[in-house]
């Protein structure tokens, strides 16, 4: 079975989407199923975020890679243990 994923802003969809897919799949018939992207969020709630948490009691800090893996592994719904990186703001 061949398929595609698009991964656009609702903004952006316009009759160019329907004209790809047309073009992909010529005369076959396909399914078309559009859902929320959960995992982008908008530049506000990111700097939102930042601000709460430049104000928080603990920060973490990552050495190395070690922040890469964390962040894999949040990505990837796993559960991750902060502890060994918390540090308390004096």
């Amino acid at each position: 079975m061949q398929s595609i994923t698009y991964h656009l802003d609702a903004s952006e969809l316009d009759n160019r989407l329907i004209d790809s897919i047309k073009s992909l799949f010529k005369h076959g018939r396909v399914t078309v199923t559009v859902e929320l992207d959960e995992k982008e969020i908008s530049s506000d709630a990111i700097l939102k975020k930042i601000q709460k948490n430049q104000s928080a009691s603990v920060k973490y800090v990552f050495e190395g890679n070690e922040f890469d893996k964390v962040a894999n592994q949040l990505l990837n719904d796993e559960a991750v243990d902060l502890q060994p990186y918390s540090r308390i703001n004096s």
